[in-house]
């Protein structure tokens, strides 16, 4: 629906059960006509739309905030202010929402880090993606759990990847990745971490 065509135009092959979730949608395995491996991540029907309508009154945000500040007993110390704070969050969660934002900073990463030896982002299929639908190469590597089994100069040498690309992502391209989340990293048994979800 969201490309206006059938799945097949796009994808050779396309796994109609997803292997992962994202914050606001799912995320499948495909295979394009060309033959790359790609994760396909498409946002939940509607939620857009229902996050939207729920962030519009940023009053009633504030009026959470100022409750939720009550309950913990911070009435007796000043408050910051909830209407200004209520409207930041509002919009860094509209932008989790746009795919297209994501999209460009997927690009971004990818070519700051393109042909890095230990570094490995995902390259954006433009073609494939739009407002609710994200395609992008697929990273193969260990999930967060498999990665706990490995020998410590494996892991000393993912956590070295793992603070170059942070640090280097703000000094050399002014970007941060704001999603440090274990299971946003793929981790290869060479010493290579891939890094995903930039939303």
């Amino acid at each position: 629906q969201a490309f206006g065509q059938a799945p097949e135009a796009l994808f050779a092959q396309f796994e109609s059960e997803a292997f992962a979730a994202a914050s606001l949608g799912q995320v499948h395995r495909a295979r394009l006509h060309d033959g790359r491996a790609v994760a396909v991540k498409i946002q939940y029907p509607g939620v857009a739309q229902a996050i939207r309508d729920d962030l519009s009154n940023t009053e009633l945000l504030a009026t959470m905030f100022r409750f939720a500040a009550g309950a913990a007993g911070a009435l007796g110390a000043s408050l910051p202010d909830v209407t200004s704070i209520s409207a930041e969050i509002s919009e860094r969660i509209s932008e989790e929402i746009d795919y297209r934002r994501e999209a460009a900073h997927i690009t971004a990463f990818s070519e700051l880090w393109r042909d890095h030896p230990h570094i490995r982002v995902p390259e954006l299929v433009g073609e494939a993606s739009g407002d609710r639908v994200l395609t992008m190469t697929y990273l193969d590597g260990l999930d967060w759990a498999a990665a706990q089994d490995a020998d410590q100069e494996l892991k000393d040498a993912w956590a070295e990847v793992i603070a170059r690309f942070v640090t280097g992502s703000y000094r050399h391209g002014h970007l941060f990745h704001a999603d440090p989340h274990p299971g946003n990293y793929r981790f290869g048994v060479d010493g290579t971490v891939g890094f995903v979800d930039f939303g």
